[in-house]
């Protein structure tokens, strides 16, 4: 019950702009802030951690960025990290689940993307995160059922929980939501 309650007041007070971050391995608590750039992310980090970035639609599903298992683990290390998603095979298994259109339909996905604001939420923790079944196509659907909840902070809570270790675990979180810029910390 702590981890939640504690998620959803991170979750709450990330109506702030990112400050600016400069690597600090040995320093502050670990945080983590989110850039969109053109087919990816700038992910930047303060310390070595493993990170994870999750899209979210409200009402309509869930889908896993990053790490993209048959490319990369996830960890990454302190600073600016660009990432490349828009072509991952697995963000596009999971479109197509909660969209409900195959990898052809460019068009109707751009209008349900721009119909539907979506937020992506990045977890970084110093440990190893747990993705297990998110890696598989159907493994958000699996988390969620057939909906993902009303709101994208209910689906970054499960998230949360879904993907760290331990509920004592300490980790960072930011988003970033369509059209505005928020990020949160530990």
């Amino acid at each position: 019950m702590r981890r939640v309650l504690m998620a959803f007041t991170l979750l709450g007070a990330m109506g702030c702009a990112a400050a600016e971050m400069e690597p600090n391995p040995a320093g502050d608590d670990l945080s983590v802030w989110i850039e969109p750039y053109t087919g990816g992310w700038i992910v930047r980090t303060n310390r070595p951690a493993s990170v994870t970035l999750f899209e979210i639609l409200p009402n309509r599903g869930v889908g896993l960025l990053f790490p993209d298992p048959a490319r990369e683990d996830g960890h990454l290390s302190a600073g600016n990290t660009r990432i490349a998603t828009e072509t991952g095979g697995l963000i596009m298994a999971h479109r197509a689940r909660y969209e409900g259109v195959t990898r052809g339909s460019g068009s109707l996905r751009r209008t349900i993307t721009e119909t539907y604001p979506r937020q992506v939420l990045a977890i970084a923790c110093e440990c190893i995160l747990n993705l297990g079944d998110l890696t598989k196509p159907d493994g958000p659907t699996n988390l969620f059922g057939p909906s993902p909840g009303a709101s994208p902070q209910s689906a970054a809570v499960r998230l949360i929980g879904a993907v760290l270790p331990s509920p004592d675990e300490p980790y960072a979180i930011a988003r970033y939501e369509t059209g505005r810029r928020s990020s949160g910390g530990s």
